[in-house]
């Protein structure tokens, strides 16, 4: 068994999450609810301190900037931020929106600074170039600096007489985001790294155009990991005169990806899902799969003013693949009041991407009833992402085998004529998404496994999968963590491999592990206890995981940083489940995490919590109270490690939390709610 502590103890993954008292409604002889008692949370007394930004490339005016370890920030004028209510010194700081002086081109690339390369205790300076080196080596900060012609010094203290340089990275990042850069922004400013390092021996090297054009065939190459980037020409008189025209179109456009791996010459037709109307058709993709649409006035006007879905359609050449996608008009318009922008490619919403994801997604809908009214939509929608992630990466690699091997035997075995429809026929309980035997056992010529494994290596593919259709609160995530007393408790089940290391044999290890996060000022603590197998024994629990640099900010969110990863919690939707039986409503948060910076993709998960530690008794007198309700839950996740569980115990706890009633023996059965 030691073995597989260790293995547990490693997996632990790191979770921001707000906190506060929780405690059992009722008790019960058999279990040692003493063992709550270590989560006991301990404020302490705080001391805070202002730290001084100044944020350049010409100032960056209107922005946010926010670090993990602070509250708040006030704009004091001329580029220059206060980051107020700091607990620690600023470990990462980063400027977030804003417009470059008066040029009118708004700072859509967010900027960085690691304060480990400073030496600094205040008054920090961030810039593009900051963001460049941001997890560089120090020898590669010497030799970027070296040839861009700066002092290192001035990099991090006085960014005067730099701007031209400043301008001319920035105005890269900013092309290569308005132009689609999406999957791996990192990995995009790593690209960029390089191509100065491989490409400028001095600052007279240092042609705008000779470097942008080296990234795009770098992203052209790699579509998956960067999108497709259209970098274009950019002048060198005034490189940001080009951006701006692209972020401030006369009419609305529209910047999309047919992709599967790359799908050239697909017939593009976007149409009105609720009345058939098509808004463009005859719209051909290009070498790359890039398509485009400039909105005419009539659709244009349609969008701004009415509600109802927008679905995109692709069909290949070959006539087997059509893919699809959808989106809501209210979210068009909330991305472009949300960037003040009118052209919209696959950075500021993945749907522009039409995919196999997509196209499962669709189908799914579709065959729900979901485009009937738009809550029907946004509820299924946000049903479908947050619970059904398994089955939609089960179907798109399906959809995926007759993409890019050309199966089309799967379409003549299901007697349909391209992947659209073989989703959509095959689809025979739309609540629970089971699917006809055809799809979940298709005679693929590549191995059902292998083909998931390609869509969750693709970048792009996997922002698609952990990208969270986001409903429309009037609450943040620091005032329900308020509401709540600060505390959330997070329920596991999962398997760990045994003696021979892989899962899904004889010995695997059964664990159910359940976590309190408490939210201090400053820092965050999870405390975790869990149980091997089918018992229902004294659960083991962990000490305190601490980290010093977490903070609620200013818009209401959590954000804090992990092995140089800035993380950030939103809340995306609460549920409430009201028990007649013992007149108590308990919550569902459902919190989106995105990760901000760090050398992996730029993504975002689902986490569920609970707030009462009523769920968490159930969870662990489940085997002895209610035996079938155990099974069921080991049946979900079998075979399933601890990174792979989130969907099925996303959608049990929300099926079987109603059963909490049952797990009280000394509950009222004829208490009547006052």
């Amino acid at each position: 068994m030691k073995k597989v502590f260790t293995a547990l103890s490693v997996s632990a993954s790191f979770l921001l999450i707000g906190c506060g008292s929780g405690g059992s409604s009722v008790s019960d002889a058999n279990i040692n609810y003493d063992q709550q008692n270590i989560f006991a949370a301990q404020a302490g007394k705080v001391n805070y301190k202002d730290y001084t930004v100044k944020v350049v490339d010409d100032n960056i005016m209107n922005a946010k900037v926010s670090a993990p370890e602070c509250e708040g920030y006030k704009e004091i004028g001329k580029g220059v931020y206060l980051l107020t209510n700091c607990t620690n010194k600023p470990s990462f700081i980063v400027v977030e929106g804003g417009q470059i002086g008066n040029s009118g081109v708004e700072q859509a690339f967010p900027l960085v600074l690691n304060t480990s390369q400073t030496n600094l205790e205040d008054n920090f300076v961030v810039t593009p170039v900051t963001t460049l080196l941001s997890d560089a080596r120090s020898e590669e900060i010497d030799d970027i600096a070296s040839r861009l012609g700066l002092d290192r010094n001035k990099i991090f203290k006085d960014p005067s007489n730099t701007t031209d340089v400043l301008q001319k990275i920035n105005a890269i990042y900013l092309k290569g985001v308005v132009d689609g850069a999406i999957a791996n922004k990192k990995k995009f400013i790593d690209s960029l790294r390089e191509t100065i390092k491989e490409k400028v021996s001095t600052i007279n090297d240092f042609d705008i155009n000779t470097i942008a054009k080296d990234v795009e065939v770098k992203s052209q190459r790699n579509p998956g990991l960067f999108g497709i980037v259209f970098m274009g020409t950019l002048p060198e008189s005034d490189p940001l005169t080009q951006i701006k025209e692209l972020q401030h179109p006369n009419k609305v456009s529209f910047l999309g990806l047919v992709f599967d791996d790359k799908v050239k010459d697909a017939n593009i037709t976007v149409y009105r899902e609720d009345t058939g109307e098509k808004i463009a058709d005859n719209i051909l993709s290009g070498e790359n799969g890039e398509w485009n649409l400039t909105l005419s006035d009539k659709w244009e006007n349609e969008i701004m003013n009415n509600d109802f879905v927008i679905s995109f359609e692709a069909k290949a050449a070959d006539g087997n693949i059509t893919l699809k996608s959808s989106i809501t008009s209210a979210k068009l318009r909330d991305i472009m009041n949300e960037y003040k922008v009118k052209r919209i490619t696959p950075s500021k919403t993945p749907t522009l991407i039409l995919s196999n994801i997509t196209t499962a997604e669709h189908a799914i809908l579709k065959k729900r009833d979901a485009f009937k009214d738009l809550k029907s939509y946004d509820n299924n929608m946000s049903d479908i992402k947050t619970y059904y992630g398994d089955k939609i990466l089960r179907v798109a690699a399906v959809i995926k085998d007759v993409v890019d091997n050309n199966n089309s035997t799967i379409l003549k075995n299901a007697d349909v004529n391209n992947t659209y429809d073989l989703v959509l026929r095959n689809i025979k309980d739309s609540n629970n998404l089971n699917f006809n035997s055809s799809l979940e056992d298709a005679n693929t010529s590549v191995n059902i496994k292998d083909l998931e494994q390609n869509i969750t290596s693709n970048a792009l593919l996997k922002k698609q999968m952990d990208s969270v259709y986001m409903n429309n609160l009037t609450t943040t995530f620091k005032d329900a963590a308020k509401n709540n007393g600060y505390v959330f408790y997070r329920i596991l089940a999962y398997y760990l491999p045994g003696e021979d290391g892989n899962l899904n044999t004889s010995d695997d290890v059964f664990v159910r592990e359940y976590d309190k996060i408490v939210t201090l000022p400053g820092r965050y603590e999870i405390k975790k206890c869990y149980l091997y197998g089918d018992s229902t024994g004294d659960w083991n629990c962990q000490s305190d995981e601490i980290s010093k640099n977490a903070n609620f900010i200013e818009n209401g969110d959590y954000q804090g940083v992990l092995k140089d990863k800035i993380y950030s919690y939103q809340l995306s939707s609460v549920s409430e489940i009201f028990i007649s039986k013992l007149c108590k409503t308990y919550k569902l948060y459902s919190v989106t995490r995105s990760e901000m910076l760090g050398n992996s993709n730029l993504n975002s998960d689902y986490e569920v919590l609970v707030d009462s530690f009523d769920v968490v008794d159930m969870f662990r007198r489940m085997p002895d109270d209610d035996r079938s309700s155990f099974n069921d839950l080991k049946t979900k996740v079998e075979g399933k490690n601890r990174d792979k569980v989130n969907y099925e115990l996303n959608r049990y706890i929300r099926d079987k939390i109603s059963d909490v009633q049952n797990y009280f023996s000394n509950s009222d059965t004829s208490n009547q709610c006052q």
